[in-house]
């Protein structure tokens, strides 16, 4: 397999879906992180006026309650504890100070950035400072201020954090996502190269590994391989089919030209031509009939084989399969019975059941002595409608038994008789593509049994 091939299908899929997978993983963490540090930085905000709001309460009612005396002396206990953090300014229109926090560098809190703090009440934020403005009185208004560079290092470090942790994680889910899919996609690289090696190399025994881990892929590489199986085994058959059309047309063809040469040559009256023409006739029907046969076989074994599925009465087909063979029994003195249950119904279709019939009761009338008896007995078992034709003829020999399946086989005992070689071949295939079953008992000399199953309606 080439590389572009590889490249294209495994290699370039896998690093797409990487990708992908990266690039969704990567928002979804981004978003995630990005909710969480502005749900905080809001968080600390409100509760930094919150705090504020507090504190300002808390001066308003000192100032109420012991007037301005007693928040001087409050305010100087705690400005040793807020040192730097905490802003606290009292001021009588228009921007009269009468209290202020006087420990505030002016590096961190400019006299043009007090100047700028409202005097009506609301919440003011400039650079670092969160300001809150309260009016106390007609007279007083109460400004109280918090640093925020705490909550300003608590977010940077929360950042720093964030992004420490995230951009591992998308080079780790990269990473990861690229040898999961790698992975993931093997099968259709597998997929890939065994269709490569078909069309380079016309190697129809190439199959396509099955990977049960990989249920839905492993599942398509199944069915490739079935695929795959079933045309190896249509284009057996077909060389099968025609090496032995090719083995088993030459014995008529050279009769039927061997005919036309004696008609041909002059020497022959006008009844033998007549006789001529007739094996000319009877040639051509049994290589018409042998291709027919073999392509039912064909077909029938490929599971092609157009079948007209329907209930169907088995004991009534072999009452009219008996009743066409009647004269052709008479005529050697040899006894056809029906036995069994007469309402058993199976799923077949009907033509071929017909026919499979009408060949196994062919094969005993054709090979049994005369005055004997042939019995077809109609059973069933559970989910099966079972017919056995039983006779008590040539019978097969036992290293025989298991060819008699085959195509063109014939017995060394059932030579003298004309056929074709294909019945049982084409019952069998009839059989298997009901999704029934058909065995045999014999004996030589002493008649055979065939059995047949097939599925119940």
């Amino acid at each position: 397999m080439s590389w572009t091939a590889r490249n294209k299908l495994g290699l370039g899929l896998s690093l797409r879906l990487s990708l992908w997978y990266g690039v969704l993983i990567a928002a979804v963490l981004l978003i995630v992180s990005g909710v969480t540090y502005l749900s905080m930085r809001r968080f600390i905000q409100e509760r930094e006026v919150a705090y504020l709001k507090a504190r300002a309460t808390e001066y308003q009612h000192w100032l109420i309650q012991g007037g301005l005396p007693a928040l001087q002396a409050r305010f100087n206990d705690l400005q040793n504890q807020e040192k730097d953090g905490f802003f606290l300014r009292l001021i009588e229109p228009p921007n009269q100070l009468i209290l202020h926090n006087n420990h505030i560098p002016k590096a961190m809190l400019t006299p043009e950035q007090i100047h700028q703090i409202p005097t009506s009440p609301q919440i003011f934020t400039r650079s670092q400072w969160t300001f809150y403005t309260l009016k106390i009185n007609d007279r007083i208004i109460l400004q109280a201020g918090k640093n925020s560079n705490e909550a300003a290092l608590v977010l940077d470090q929360l950042e720093a954090i964030f992004l420490k942790i995230i951009l591992p994680l998308i080079f780790a889910t990269l990473i990861g996502g690229a040898v999961i899919t790698y992975h993931t996609t093997r099968p259709l690289r597998d997929l890939n190269a065994a269709m490569q090696r078909i069309l380079q190399d016309g190697a129809l025994d190439t199959r396509v590994p099955l990977r049960p881990a990989d249920p839905e892929l492993g599942s398509l590489s199944a069915l490739f391989n079935r695929l795959l199986e079933k045309n190896s085994r249509l284009m057996q058959l077909m060389r099968e089919s025609i090496d032995n059309a090719a083995h088993d047309l030459r014995t008529p063809l050279t009769r039927l030209r061997n005919a036309a040469e004696a008609a041909l040559s002059g020497r022959q009256t006008v009844e033998q031509l007549r006789e001529g023409l007739a094996d000319c006739l009877e040639e051509s029907e049994y290589v018409l009939k042998m291709l027919a046969v073999t392509m039912d076989v064909a077909e029938a074994k490929t599971g092609s084989l157009p079948l007209a599925i329907t209930a169907v009465n088995l004991h009534a087909v072999c009452a009219r399969v008996i009743e066409l063979y009647d004269i052709v029994a008479e005529e050697k003195n040899l006894r056809v019975t029906l036995a069994g249950a007469a309402q058993i119904s199976v799923q077949a279709d009907p033509v071929r059941l017909h026919q499979v019939i009408a060949n196994l009761l062919d094969n005993a009338i054709k090979y049994s002595p005369a005055d004997r008896d042939i019995t077809l007995t109609v059973t069933r078992d559970t989910g099966h409608g079972i017919l056995t034709v039983s006779d008590h003829g040539l019978g097969i020999a036992e290293q025989d038994l298991p060819r008699i399946w085959d195509r063109l086989f014939r017995a060394d005992n059932s030579r003298s008789q004309r056929g074709l070689g294909l019945g049982l071949s084409l019952v069998q295939a009839i059989i298997q593509a009901h999704h029934g079953t058909i065995s045999v008992a014999s004996k030589l000399n002493a008649g055979s049994t065939f059995t047949l199953k097939i599925p119940l309606s």
